[in-house]
């Protein structure tokens, strides 16, 4: 059984908890295979890296990057509707603390809107945390 007592692990534990608040499913983690079993609206996680930046004894400030994403099956509304996920995302994320996060910090938002209606489009952004722990 893995390590909960990990700053890392609790950070991304906290981040996941904070946007379940949203009335969207929150997949962590996920492969391309998983895709099929949720069912959009949803809002996908997955961490991408955790970089050591400067060290100071035992304490270190970290930078973890994660994409962040809303899905969508594809109809009319569909970039309306990608635009309120990601609203919600960062709306969520502005306003949370999470322990030892100094900041947080997002990218632009890359649509890929896929081409048929039924298939599942994405609005993908990179969000980063810079911790110490």
């Amino acid at each position: 059984m893995p390590s909960t007592s990990n700053p890392d692990e609790q950070i991304i534990k906290a981040l996941v908890a904070k946007l379940e608040e949203s009335r969207f499913p929150v997949l962590l983690g996920y492969s391309i295979a998983d895709l099929p079993e949720i069912e959009p609206p949803a809002i996908l996680v997955q961490l991408d890296s955790i970089r050591e930046q400067e060290r100071q004894g035992k304490r270190a400030k970290y930078r973890l990057e994660l994409t962040v994403s809303g899905v969508y099956r594809t109809q009319p509304d569909t970039t309306y509707q990608l635009m309120t996920i990601v609203r919600t995302i960062r709306s969520l994320l502005n306003s949370a603390h999470f322990e030892g996060v100094r900041k947080i910090s997002f990218s632009e938002t890359q649509f890929d809107i896929a081409p048929n209606n039924g298939q599942l489009s994405f609005a993908d952004m990179s969000v980063n945390l810079e911790a110490i722990f």
